[in-house]
C-alpha cells in the first residue's frame, strides 16, 4: 500500500491532458490537412482519399510519441551516440558542428512545432522522473510511459470526433 502513496499521480496526469491535447490538436489539424492533401492529390491524378492522410498523420504522431518515451528510457545510449562518436576526428566534428547548426536553424524556423515537440517532452520527462523515483526499472517506465502517452493521444482523438469543436489556445 505504500507503492501507492508513492505512486506519482500528478505528474501521469499532467501527461495524461498534455497528450490528450496533443491528440485533439492533431486532430483538429488533420482535417485541414488531409482536405488540401486530398485536393492537390486530386489535381495531380492521386487517387487516395481524406480518410487515408489523416491516419497517416495519427500514425506518424503514435511514431514521435513512441520515440520520445524510447529516448527518455535509454538517455545515456542516445546521447553517446549523437555527441560521443562524431567527435573522435577533425572531420566528424565539423560535420557534427554543421549538423548541429543546421538543426538549430530548423529549430527556429520552425519554432512553433518545435514547442509543442518540447511540453510533449518535458511532459513525458517529469512523468519518467516521477517513476523513476517511485521504483519503477526502465522496462516497467517505457512500457507504462508508452501506454500512457499513446491511450491519453487516442482519447484527444477521440475527444475531437465526439465534440468536434476547434480549441482555442
Amino acid at each position: 500500500m505504500f507503492w501507492l502513496k508513492k505512486f506519482p499521480w500528478l505528474s501521469l496526469i499532467l501527461l495524461f491532458t498534455t497528450y490528450s491535447i496533443f491528440g485533439w490538436y492533431v486532430s483538429e489539424f488533420s482535417v485541414a490537412w488531409s482536405h488540401w492533401l486530398a485536393e492537390q492529390g486530386k489535381g495531380l491524378g492521386w487517387g487516395v482519399q481524406e480518410e487515408l492522410y489523416s491516419i497517416f498523420l495519427y500514425i506518424f504522431s503514435a511514431i514521435i510519441i513512441l520515440l520520445i518515451t524510447f529516448g527518455l528510457t535509454a538517455p545515456v545510449a542516445i546521447i553517446t551516440f549523437f555527441v560521443g562518436s562524431p567527435l573522435k576526428s577533425d572531420i566528424r566534428a565539423m560535420f557534427s558542428v554543421l549538423a548541429w547548426s543546421f538543426a538549430v536553424v530548423m529549430v527556429v524556423v520552425f519554432l512553433q512545432y518545435f514547442l509543442h515537440l518540447l511540453l510533449l517532452v518535458s511532459a513525458a520527462i517529469l512523468a519518467r522522473l516521477g517513476l523513476q523515483d517511485a521504483g519503477c526499472n526502465t522496462w516497467q517506465s517505457y512500457l507504462l510511459l508508452s501506454l500512457m502517452s499513446l491511450g491519453s493521444f487516442l482519447v484527444g482523438i477521440w475527444l475531437f470526433t465526439q465534440l468536434g469543436r476547434p480549441l482555442s489556445l
